[in-house]
């Protein structure tokens, strides 16, 4: 970004600098281009643009690192047909304020309507400038928002007990030892609250893969608003998650590995490898 940024505006400075500050407020100071030097650009900047639109091409489900290439390339290519597009652009506001300052007799604002359109490849590199600035910034803010209200939201529905309670000195949400039904019971009789939900999470190896066994409550679950599931549904899932047959698998390890709904999933078990049903994914960090 900052590569792009200083060779646009160094494009642009050497064209405004080429002719004197004198020489340019003359009309025969700066050379005119006419409608003719601007049919190249239409066309290549229209056909840029216009190739972006090829993403929907792509296969349904590319996977993680063809997606990731294909929208950065395809920003790159629209940024470059606006860039291209600038002088047009330049062309078009400059024949607009020409005829709007023929109403006006405040001198800098004809003067300026004059100038703009005399030279569109000098100005539209100016444009150009601006706007790969802005697109940038656009995309980058789209970004992080996109980011922190996918996290935050996942943290409010993850973390959403008032009070966690766990066993031993070391406090760990991951990993931690596990503790006696018969405490979950006592809590729940304290006056003011509403409901235990047992979770527990364990560390395992899926091949070469580190990965983590997340158990819990599955009617719990649905009471307090489910999971946010990318493919199936909790409510149906529940029958084969309570009967130890199916599992449901994070976005993120589904991703990586190519799982789907409906395939299956080998896990090491005390009792040896064994095959769970994929009932469906769920958003999980």
């Amino acid at each position: 970004g900052i590569a792009t940024a200083l060779v646009a505006a160094y494009l642009a400075v050497r064209a405004t600098f080429r002719a004197t500050t004198v020489e340019a407020l003359r009309p025969t100071g700066v050379e005119v281009e006419g409608p003719r030097g601007l049919v190249r650009p239409m066309v290549v900047g229209f056909g840029l643009v216009a190739a972006t639109w090829l993403v929907g091409l792509a296969p349904r489900q590319p996977g993680f690192y063809t997606m990731v290439a294909l929208v950065i390339f395809t920003q790159g290519v629209a940024y470059a047909g606006a860039a291209v597009l600038g002088p047009v652009l330049v062309t078009a506001a400059g024949g607009g304020a020409r005829r709007l300052a023929r109403w006006s007799r405040w001198l800098p604002l004809r003067l300026a309507a004059e100038n703009l359109p005399r030279s569109p490849g000098r100005g539209g590199a100016t444009v150009a400038t601006i706007a790969a600035a802005v697109g940038m910034a656009v995309t980058l803010t789209g970004l992080v928002q996109s980011f922190e209200g996918a996290w935050l939201g996942w943290i409010e529905q993850h973390f959403g007990a008032d009070m966690f309670v766990g066993s031993g000195e070391r406090f760990r949400l991951l990993a931690g030892p596990p503790m006696r039904v018969e405490i979950g019971t006592t809590l729940a009789d304290i006056p003011g609250v509403a409901s235990v939900e047992p979770f527990r999470v364990l560390r395992a190896r899926l091949g070469e893969r580190p990965i983590f066994l997340h158990g819990v409550s599955v009617d719990h679950r649905l009471a307090h608003g489910g999971l946010a599931m990318v493919e199936g549904d909790l409510a149906a899932a529940a029958p084969a998650l309570r009967d130890g047959t199916g599992v449901l698998v994070s976005d993120n390890l589904a991703t990586r590995l190519g799982l789907h709904r409906g395939g299956t999933l080998e896990l090491p078990t005390p009792a040896g490898p064994r095959r769970f049903h994929i009932e469906g994914t769920f958003t999980d960090y």
